[in-house]
């Protein structure tokens, strides 16, 4: 204990409010205490030399405003640090080697810190211990400003190993000594982690609704030995996040996962931490854009395929539904890019459009506008938005998203495949219209090249975060021999859009001010017949209704029925809205 009290002086110095430290009893009690720095710093020393036969002792490199061990309640540090997992490197680069190491078990578990010359707000702390512990490949669970790490002199009863200060130097570094290190991408939560515990789904209920791979059912409900419960429970995490589950359905396995593998039990921050799992989970995924189906391919059984552990969800239907692809096609001037924006606002509300009502409220849409600025895309919306009350208004202001770019963003691209993951899991979106297709891209359409690198990257940011995609497209332009290009061929570009794509429907304008609406292929079911449209004042369509009598059935259900039988000048249409069965 000799070395302690020379520790605890290079890490808080003069520094004035509260210092953290728990205890972990060997018994698995868990306790916090709070000490007055600097008049109390001889109690910290007595918890230290008192607690380290009992059990694990631990504290914080940061100084609290109150007695608290809470992120929210840290005023700044002194200090970065980084957690080595497997020895420190032998050089360390462009930036200066740390003042400060502790070796917390065997020779390749280390703690180092680096003094500052300035006292560091939170989250500079934290984008600088981010930094360290990505560039060194150290542990990425204990860059937060509110670690818990061991303390010199205590023992690592878990693995029978005195924790030793190994140097201890008085020196201090400017932030720009670290500034050769490269920036990560900090995933952050849509929502704020109480909200995410406050509903998170029934663990029964994901395990039916995804096909969890043998491994993955491995780790989540077989406890591991000692010292690979953390890598356990992020494996767990990366698994889950590259199959498509969300933020809450991977916190709720993994709270059922600690459970087992008794990692985080009986901490006050278990949650917390457990969080922090999803999001490096989740900046995997994201960063890398890798998909996987959990090992080696194997052939399922027909009723291996018929249990339904993954179920089709309908969105709009029978047009749209979750990871699925939607192309609408038309020519100029037709109200594709209105059409796509009230579909918006109707899947955010949950109200009806041209007669169909979504089979789920309250979802997070994007609309990428890549053809319209933010001046053109603000004359619609505010058309179409001036008729909706206060309560509407503010749910189309939390969950209908924009980005009025106005100029092309090329989906081939790696930075921009990038930036596009990280915007969809970011926002925590359910769908994603980009206005257009043909913007999405600085290579023609035409070339069956180009086109599949689109729809592949597609189909991943469709299955990594279970999204559906609308793109906004154009059509050939009509012919002598074919005054009304409206078939699947008619497609502008590659084969392979129509062949990609779930659902194509084509907008195209008739002599009389109105609009056709034709679906020339609806995948999960029968098309829907020919329709017509107008514009109203709002710059938004409605139906007309004819003559037309329709049934669309999937998978042997009725889930869209509309009879006409009033006149087709009526300004109403009372259609009947489908049902969730497949």
């Amino acid at each position: 204990m000799d070395d302690l009290p020379k520790f605890l002086d290079l890490i808080f110095g003069d520094s004035d409010g509260y210092v953290y430290a728990a205890v972990k009893e060997l018994s698995g009690k868990f306790s916090q205490h709070y000490f007055k720095w600097p008049d109390s710093k001889g109690d910290v020393e007595f918890l230290a030399d008192n607690a380290k036969d009992k059990g694990e002792v631990y504290f914080c490199p940061s100084i609290f405003k109150s007695p608290s061990g809470q992120k929210a309640d840290v005023l700044g540090s002194r200090v970065a640090w980084v957690d080595f997992d497997y020895g420190v490197p032998e050089t360390y680069g462009e930036i200066p080697r740390p003042n400060i190491v502790v070796r917390t078990s065997g020779s390749d578990h280390i703690h180092a810190y680096w003094n500052l010359n300035t006292f560091q707000e939170p989250n500079a702390v934290e984008e600088l211990n981010r930094r360290l512990a990505y560039n060194f490949e150290a542990d990425t669970s204990g860059w937060d400003c509110n670690q818990l790490l061991r303390l010199p002199g205590t023992r690592n009863h878990k693995r029978g190993a005195d924790v030793v200060l190994l140097q201890a130097r008085s020196a201090s570094f400017a932030i720009g000594a670290f500034t050769s290190l490269p920036q990560t991408n900090r995933y952050k939560a849509n929502k704020p982690i109480e909200e995410i515990l406050a509903n998170l789904p029934n663990v029964s209920t994901i395990l039916l609704n995804y096909h969890l791979p043998p491994k993955l059912r491995r780790l989540l409900t077989t406890p591991v030995e000692e010292g690979k419960r953390s890598s356990a429970i992020m494996a767990l995490a990366y698994g889950l996040a590259e199959i498509g589950l969300k933020d809450g359905e991977i916190l709720a396995l993994l709270i059922e996962a600690d459970s087992v593998h008794q990692k985080f039990v009986g901490r006050p921050d278990k949650h917390t931490r457990l969080m922090e799992a999803v999001g490096r989970a989740r900046e995997k995924v994201t960063n890398s854009g890798e998909t996987s189906s959990g090992g080696p391919l194997a052939l399922k059984t027909l009723t291996e395929v018929l249990s339904g552990q993954t179920t089709l969800e309908w969105v709009w239907a029978p047009y749209v539904y979750r990871r699925g692809s939607m192309v609408l096609s038309g020519p100029p001037g037709v109200g594709k890019s209105q059409f796509a924006l009230a579909l918006q606002q109707s899947l955010v509300l949950g109200t009806e459009f041209l007669g169909m009502k979504p089979e789920i409220s309250g979802l997070r849409v994007g609309f990428l506008s890549l053809e319209m600025d933010q001046v053109e895309l603000q004359y619609i919306l505010r058309a179409q938005t001036n008729s909706y009350g206060t309560d509407e208004m503010q749910l189309l202001e939390s969950n209908a998203l924009f980005l009025p770019l106005g100029h092309p963003l090329n989906f081939t691209d790696k930075e921009n495949q990038d930036q596009i993951r990280r915007l969809v899991s970011d926002n925590e979106l359910d769908g994603l219209i980009i206005d257009s297709l043909s913007a999405t891209t600085p290579k023609e359409l035409a070339g069956e090249e180009e086109a599949k690198r689109l729809f592949d990257f597609d189909a991943v940011i469709r299955q990594t975060f279970g999204i559906f995609t609308l793109y906004i497209h154009h059509n050939r332009k009509a012919q002598s021999d074919n005054r009304k290009p409206v078939k699947l061929s008619d497609l502008h570009g590659s084969v392979h859009l129509a062949g990609k794509a779930g659902t194509v429907v084509f907008l195209w304008p008739e002599p009389n001010g109105e609009v056709s609406v034709i679906s020339p292929k609806v995948r999960l079911s029968a098309p829907p017949a020919e329709f017509r449209t107008r514009r109203t004042p709002h710059l938004r369509l409605e139906r007309i209704k004819g003559n037309e009598s329709l049934t669309v059935m999937v998978k042997g259900e009725e889930v869209y029925k509309e009879n006409a039988d009033t006149d087709a000048g009526s300004d109403k249409f009372d259609g009947g809205t489908g049902s969730s069965v497949y």
